[in-house]
């Protein structure tokens, strides 16, 4: 996942489970929030969105997880 934000995520922050009655049982939901940065320039939106949506890809791939 990480692979695929390369040079721009800072962090990874893995901030809970939940499952309950709006997640199949045999699925798990993950809350995850991501830092991105550079250190030379200050990132437009458009650099961010894309390098999300890499992230977004791989986990799918990569997991075969599915984005809420």
């Amino acid at each position: 996942m990480v692979q695929a934000g390369v040079g721009l995520v800072v962090n990874v922050h893995l901030g809970g489970q939940y499952r309950g009655q709006q997640i199949p049982a045999d699925k798990k939901s993950y809350l995850v929030t991501i830092g991105y940065r550079s250190d030379q320039r200050t990132l437009t939106n458009e650099e961010i969105e894309e390098a999300q949506a890499r992230v977004v890809a791989s986990c799918e791939t990569e997991l075969g997880a599915s984005l809420r």
